[in-house]
């Protein structure tokens, strides 16, 4: 690894007398004595940020503008892959390296448990109901939550959510198909959204909805409105500059998404509503049903977590699919808090909502820039379909170029943005580079899927690279993140794109729409980039295509 040096740049201020303040600010830079830091960009509240605050991509997707919170090329080669900068009054470690985040992600991940919480602003309270969610608990608190829900996403439980999954996505082809016929361009994003939402409720709540064809459903306005915010936000802004403020600019984030939701708080109004689909389900216990929720609800039955090995917590973990749990030594009985269900239900609800419609947006932008790609994925459906099998969770992994064109639309386009991240729980060495004990690590997903030292042509979509695994040395695909904090509900976010774009693309080509202009743009939300607008066309194939 090389060596690094410091650039202490807020040494040249633009403005004095900035007292006990600045003071502090200075003493901050102290922690990243052993890295190399960006150049100076301005005022000494805002740190580096405000330079990375404009939020635009343009095609192609590697051409980063500057800002997008995601470094500019060339940064590393004059940085090295271990860069500090600062965000507001917050230090942040940017490591590039492959080898190092697996160390830091995977191999010492009992050094690095901890997460950031999803709005910056906020910070983890352990006596504060919205700080349950396995999405940010830390340590011991989060290592029960997370084996408490790991089971929901095992083989088993994922054939029995394919029925509602596909019934949604059936609602959804009723809808293209209405639209096709008359002609119309999709804001397919729009579309997925609602299709997503459609799913999560029914799978996760065992609520039905009329998401998918109501306009003005209150529902996708509240969930809408809680990832409109983006680091642009001056309440953001204001309150990464200055501390102090953050829990009046969180009141004033709080007021303004109140206001523009017609006076209902989003974020109580979909709280609100899985207390009282808890409630239900409480007061009548023989209306159980399967879904997640369920099983928090009798979590503890079966939550003998106390001294699970968080190693084998990983989605996906071969030895977590045989046994349905993270292997336990000291059992103990562990219930979720109602505190604990109601905040992981809502993360829930908004992950699976927010990073799939994003990623199936995507990817179908992609099938309808690149029509030989789609030509090869419907020959492979069409395949499946003839030897007489059905796109059903049994048989969608037997189509391996679908696999590759969504690992490679997520390589392009990672929806998930500055949230593969941990924080160090204690002091940590790595040759010349010391982490102190409460730095957070953060690992740019865009940056290191666009590093041509690790993809040739990296702004070329070509499924084909993912006809092999990629290089299992190092970390250099994070879609999901990595270790043993990835995102839990991978396999259901997987095989929910996979249903949902061999069903479209079995039944339509897809086309660019007249209103797709240009190049796609891109929004830098909080924690996902997301598209600013994806249309296409639809044609109806036929049955001899």
């Amino acid at each position: 690894m090389e060596s690094s040096s410091i650039r202490l740049f807020d040494g040249r201020l633009p403005v004095e007398k900035y007292g006990d303040y600045l003071n502090s600010r200075v003493r901050r830079c102290c922690s990243l004595d052993s890295v190399a830091v960006a150049e100076n960009v301005g005022i000494p509240q805002t740190g580096n940020s405000r330079s990375r605050t404009e939020s635009r991509f343009r095609e192609p997707p590697g051409a980063l503008q500057k800002g997008a919170f995601a470094m500019p090329p060339g940064m590393g080669k004059k940085y090295g892959r271990v860069l500090g900068y600062y965000y507001g009054m917050k230090p942040v470690l940017l490591v590039t390296d492959p080898y190092l985040l697996k160390d830091i992600f995977i191999k010492d991940f009992n050094k690095f448990v901890n997460r950031e919480t999803f709005n910056p602003l906020f910070q983890y309270n352990p006596k504060d109901k919205h700080s349950q969610s396995v999405l940010i608990l830390p340590g011991q608190a989060w290592k029960d939550v997370r084996s408490i829900l790991t089971p929901t996403f095992t083989t088993a439980k994922m054939k029995q959510m394919e029925g509602s999954m596909n019934a949604s996505i059936d609602i959804m082809l009723e809808v293209l198909q209405e639209g096709s016929q008359k002609g119309q361009e999709f804001e397919i994003f729009d579309v997925y959204q609602r299709l997503t939402m459609d799913v999560i409720t029914k799978t996760a709540f065992g609520i039905q909805t009329d998401v998918q064809k109501n306009s003005k459903s209150g529902l996708l306005r509240a969930t809408k409105l809680i990832f409109t915010t983006s680091y642009t936000d001056v309440f953001i802004f204001i309150g990464m500059a200055f501390p102090i403020l953050r829990k009046v600019c969180i009141k004033l984030q709080e007021l303004v998404a109140t206001l523009l939701n017609k006076g209902r708080p989003p974020h109580t109004m979909l709280r609100t509503g899985i207390k009282k689909v808890i409630e239900m389900r409480r007061s009548n216990p023989q209306a159980k049903k399967i879904d997640l929720l369920q099983l928090m609800l009798d979590s503890s039955a079966a939550a003998e977590t106390s001294e699970t090995d968080i190693s084998k917590l990983e989605a996906g973990n071969a030895e977590m699919e045989k046994s349905g749990h993270g292997e336990t030594t000291d059992k103990k009985t562990r219930m979720m808090t109602d505190a604990e269900i109601v905040a992981s239900a809502f993360t829930v609800l908004l992950a699976g909502y927010e990073t799939t419609s994003t990623a199936l947006a995507y990817t179908t932008y992609l099938l309808a820039k690149h029509q030989d790609v789609q030509d090869i994925l419907f020959q492979e459906i069409k395949d499946l379909i003839e030897r007489g099998q059905k796109l059903e969770y049994s048989t969608i992994n037997k189509l391996p170029y679908l696999d590759q064109v969504l690992n490679e639309s997520m390589r392009i386009y990672p929806p998930v943005h500055l949230f593969t991240n941990r924080y160090a729980v204690e002091d940590v060495e790595y040759g010349d580079i010391h982490i102190p004990k409460g730095m957070l690590i953060q690992a740019p997903v865009h940056l290191m899927h666009h590093d041509q030292e690790f993809w040739s042509e990296p702004e070329i979509f070509d499924p084909e690279r993912f006809s092999s695994k990629p290089n299992a040395d190092g970390v250099t695909y994070l879609p999901f993140g990595v270790g043993p904090r990835n995102c839990l509900g991978m396999r259901f976010a997987q095989l929910e794109a996979k249903l949902a774009i061999a069903h479209t693309v079995n039944k339509f080509r897809i086309k660019l729409g007249e209103k797709q202009k240009g190049d796609l743009q891109i929004q830098c939300r909080l924690r996902t980039l997301t598209p600013k607008g994806v249309y296409i066309r639809l044609e109806a194939r036929n049955e001899g295509d």
